[in-house]
């Protein structure tokens, strides 16, 4: 098993990790896409986990574990 992690280390105002895979929410005006909805459902179609957990001093924490 393989563990990768990547830490988005800006503050997402009201916006908790769980949220940012859901296609077209945002909490910019004008943004409100898919892309990450795409990322999330091209690893779980393989077979991979994925997930984004809640970083204390802000941002999130995406785990991929194949």
């Amino acid at each position: 098993m393989t563990r990768i992690e990547v830490r988005d280390n800006r503050a997402h105002s009201g916006r908790s990790a769980r949220d940012i895979f859901l296609p077209f929410y945002a909490t910019q005006k004008g943004y409100g896409g898919v892309a990450l909805s795409f990322t999330r459902q091209v690893p779980l179609a393989h077979g991979v986990f994925i997930c984004a957990l809640d970083v204390e001093e802000g941002g999130a924490n995406i785990r991929i574990v194949i």
